[in-house]
């Protein structure tokens, strides 16, 4: 609500749906937890992981096309990314569109920096939707030493160069830290592939504060406010 909403609400382009998927056993919890709240958009709606499926297939009647994004619950996408998809026009074969480039922010030290992810999980697959009803799903989940979205980068793709992307960095969140920039070396490899290249990595540092905040608003509105109470 207090990160990952906002991205979705900024998007320029508001002609999408967000699935926001749960477990089922806390089916209870989450809509006790959402009566906290002001209602959301008609287009972001939360859903079960049983029900996940159906709810996509119920929405994709008189579509030739099913671009389907993720994003997890801590993590933001560029205001632009949507109408981006929308005025992109890949290959014939092309299965993914993958987001190599973006950003880490830990909002706990209010730290902003640049980075890259050969195969990130910030990845768009493409299905005709005829496809998709008779059951067809890109594999792109093969758990390895260096991530479990490797898969995606296997398929026939396209990379997207743009930074369309932010990895959120929190205290309940142990994933990514930033711990290059206490040390004098620039960047921090976190994993190499068999001749040592670095396949992910965190870049320049974002210290000017105001392009720090002309950053994060891109990502999250003008008035955009970090609740630092939960993080």
């Amino acid at each position: 609500m207090n990160f990952t909403l906002k991205s979705l609400i900024n998007q320029s382009n508001p002609n999408y749906l967000a699935f926001i998927v749960y477990h089922d056993s806390t089916k209870q919890y989450i809509e006790n937890a959402l009566l906290n709240y002001p209602p959301l958009p008609f287009n972001i709606r939360f859903v079960s992981s049983s029900e996940y499926e159906k709810t996509v297939i119920n929405t994709l009647n008189g579509y030739k096309y099913f671009y389907e994004l993720h994003l997890y619950s801590d993590d933001a996408y560029h205001k632009n990314y949507i109408d981006f998809l929308y005025r992109y026009r890949p290959s014939l074969q092309t299965k993914v569109l993958i987001c190599q480039n973006g950003y880490i922010y830990d909002s706990a030290r209010n730290e902003l920096a640049e980075y890259f992810n050969f195969s990130s999980s910030f990845n768009c697959l493409i299905y005709r939707v005829k496809d998709y009803l008779k059951g067809m799903r890109h594999n792109i989940f093969q758990p390895s030493e260096t991530g479990i979205w490797t898969g995606a980068i296997k398929l026939p793709h396209e990379i997207i160069e743009d930074r369309f992307y932010i990895n959120h960095i929190h205290k309940v969140n142990s994933a990514f830290f930033l711990e290059d920039e206490k040390k004098e070396n620039p960047v921090q490899k976190y994993w190499v592939d068999k001749d040592g290249k670095p396949l992910n990595y965190i870049g320049k540092k974002i210290t000017n504060e105001k392009e720090k905040q002309r950053i994060l608003q891109e990502f999250l509105g003008i008035n955009y406010r970090i609740n630092t109470s939960w993080l």
